[in-house]
């Protein structure tokens, strides 16, 4: 399970870095600062590019046991754990239609 874990940590540091260059050249492609020779050049390169086509499946993991199974967003736990805690009464203002 931990394999998994940090294949998963490794893709999403990848993604992370390709999200970053994306933004730069958006920013230098739209900068009026540069020569449009140059910005046409950015975007021709880096859009046309075999990068952008890369194809990722991230899945959400639960905080507490790192399952990927059921886990609801807005919470980021399995369901199980989210019943849990709400009948412990940990999680207050939860309302049975949200989980």
């Amino acid at each position: 399970m931990k394999c998994h874990y940090f294949k998963d940590i490794k893709k999403r540091c990848l993604l992370k870095r390709f999200e970053i260059t994306k933004l730069v050249c958006l920013f230098l492609v739209f900068s009026k600062e540069i020569s449009d020779v140059e910005r046409y050049k950015i975007y021709i390169n880096f859009f046309f590019s075999k990068k952008l086509n890369m194809n990722f499946e991230l899945k959400n993991h639960c905080i507490l046991t790192r399952n990927t199974k059921t886990v609801t967003r807005f919470s980021s736990l399995t369901r199980s754990n989210l019943k849990h805690l709400i009948s412990w009464g940990l999680l207050n203002g939860v309302r049975k239609w949200s989980w």
